[in-house]
């Protein structure tokens, strides 16, 4: 038998009918194939039960991997696939942009757990490596000889020939069963034979889909290699092993915990990791579907601290302010708390209430929210009778651009004349949508922000078409809950298209935040970059200064007075 024979996988059946389910043969070395799924960073997959059925995502993985593929780069967002997690997306997109995967808007489902066939296998993995078979077979006469469940004029027949040519096909009384679930071994194999194919042909044939290759990641080395992952792993096995009480230990908390630790030590108050709870909440927030108090919080020198209360939610309601510290939830202390564990201590159904015990400038007092069903449209419109629009925006959550260009676009058909940006306790959202408003202002070719990342390199942001509201007088109004994309816009509207800020300081949020969601609906929130100015300022921690310094009092809300909006309309009036 030849080398290839020695390597191959076998479709092992009985010689009655009906034909039982396919075996790959193990490689001379039965630990290769294992090794090498480990090696190419696959070891969820080499360690789990080999025996269980392979899926989809699981081949996608091995042959992504095998070619030394990075999975991570040019993930295309208009093309996702509803039953794929955030982690496998770049997998996802690999696989669709080779032709292994069709994306159909009406149906984008992926199949990420659908078990597959030697057909399916072999199909796609011969596909991925440009090996695919030819329409007609080259030689009926051997195919023949060696495949009798399956005639020469077979549909697939010269898929079977091209598989057995390669060696990667044996027969046994010249059956073969193309519709077998395979499992993860006989998957791992599959692909570790491929691999040593194409070694052994010196890749005359072998035509790699054409993406930026992984080099060695230095980090990834060295916490594989590190001492303290392996006391890592120690301690967690211990505990679940010989702890006393360990029948009471929760371990999945454990590990949540451990990775709640972990983010936490870098002491940054916008990075963050989101246990599933927490993060639909967080992404519920940016689609404006929120159940509880209504507060944007975060963790910030050990502290529990209000970024911005909603507009119209319990928590502005009940008098929450931007910048307050909850130091109490229900009589106990925040101190110590994580940011998932201070959230779901907050949060909870309609009609049901929580106290707070606040810290407003040393000054400690409690306020009683009843927390409610908040869906509020994160951007809104009106129009004075001096043809002013008020363009009032909460969030910049998802789709809040295209809601503000379809109100854009009948600006001139009502006469509007000037426009105010009201961005007050807005805590943010998506840059981009931040920078497709300022584009409507900015002239064409000017900067709007520059993205400046942890590598060195930056990225910049132009307006790229004549701005249809440039002629617009323009003021945008601003306080201490005015955070990230709001500045964003603020700072690009006030330095590239002359508009007025009124208000206070801003929150000062010059950073940016990846979200990464994982296979349980977890996220890491974490910062990536910091944003600047069109004028290269970096106003994290710093914020931005209005031109015209109007807060409102406490009288001013007892009569619903509103001198910063007054103020705005006072000067753009003129």
């Amino acid at each position: 038998m030849n080398f290839l024979k020695h390597i191959a996988f076998l479709l092992i059946f009985t010689s009655i009918m009906p034909l039982q389910a396919a075996a790959f043969v193990k490689t001379e070395n039965s630990d290769a194939a294992i090794n090498f799924a480990s090696e190419i960073g696959l070891e969820n997959i080499a360690n789990s039960d080999l025996d269980s059925l392979a899926t989809k995502s699981e081949l996608i993985q091995l042959l992504v991997n095998s070619a030394g593929i990075d999975s991570t780069l040019n993930v295309n967002s208009d093309f996702k696939f509803l039953d794929v997690p955030g982690e496998f997306e770049g997998y996802a997109e690999k696989a669709r942009v080779t032709g292994l995967v069709y994306y159909n808007p009406a149906a984008p489902y992926f199949g990420f757990n659908d078990n597959i066939s030697v057909k399916q296998a072999l199909d796609l993995s011969l596909k991925f490596y440009g090996l695919n078979p030819a329409k007609f077979l080259s030689n009926p006469e051997v195919y023949k000889n060696k495949i009798t469940n399956y005639s020469e004029t077979y549909i697939y027949a010269p898929l079977i020939e091209r598989g057995y040519n390669l060696g990667l096909i044996e027969t046994k009384s010249g059956s073969v069963d193309l519709f077998a679930k395979i499992t993860k071994n006989e998957l791992i194999n599959l692909v570790y034979n491929l691999h040593l194919v194409q070694s052994n042909i010196g890749n005359s044939e072998i035509k790699l889909p054409k993406f930026k290759v992984k080099s060695k990641d230095p980090v990834e080395q060295k916490v594989k290699s590190s001492n303290k992952m392996k006391i890592f792993e120690d301690v967690y096995k211990r505990i679940n092993l010989d702890y006393y009480n360990k029948l009471s230990v929760d371990k999945e908390k454990l590990i949540y915990d451990a990775i709640e630790a972990m983010v936490e030590g870098l002491d940054d108050p916008h990075t963050s990791f989101q246990i599933p709870e927490v993060q639909k909440a967080f992404k519920d927030s940016l689609n404006n579907n929120v159940e509880g108090i209504g507060a944007s919080m975060n963790i910030e020198n050990n502290k529990l601290k209000v970024v911005s209360p909603l507009p119209d939610s319990p928590a502005l309601k009940a008098g929450i302010q931007a910048g307050d510290i909850i130091s109490k939830i229900n009589g106990e202390s925040t101190s110590g708390l994580s940011l998932s564990e201070a959230v779901l201590k907050i949060k909870g159904k309609s009609g049901t209430s929580v106290i707070l015990t606040i810290d407003r400038n040393g000054k400690i007092f409690d306020l009683k929210v009843v927390r409610d069903s908040i869906d509020v449209a994160n951007l809104t419109v009106q129009i004075t009778s001096n043809n002013i629009a008020i363009v009032t925006i909460r969030n910049f959550g998802l789709g809040v651009e295209d809601t503000f260009q379809t109100y854009a676009d009948q600006f001139k058909e009502k006469s509007v004349k000037a426009v105010i940006f009201d961005l007050r306790n807005n805590p943010g959202g998506y840059l981009n949508s931040a920078v497709d408003i300022a584009k409507n202002f900015i002239d064409k070719n000017k900067l709007i922000a520059t993205v400046k990342y942890a590598n060195g390199e930056s990225k910049q942001d132009y307006s790229t078409d004549t701005p249809a509201l440039k002629s617009l007088r323009t003021a945008v109004l601003i306080n201490k809950g005015s955070a990230s994309a709001s500045e964003i816009l603020a700072a690009a509207l006030d330095e590239q298209a002359g508009a007025v800020l009124i208000g206070e300081k801003s929150y000062g949020k010059g950073s940016v935040q990846e979200l990464i969601t994982y296979s349980d609906n977890s996220a890491l929130k974490m910062t990536v970059a910091h944003w600047l100015t069109p004028s290269g300022k970096d106003i994290n921690g710093i914020g931005i200064s209005p031109e015209y310094y109007v807060s409102i009092t406490d009288t001013d809300k007892k009569y619903e007075n509103d001198p910063v909006l007054n103020k705005a309309i006072s000067i753009l009036s003129k």
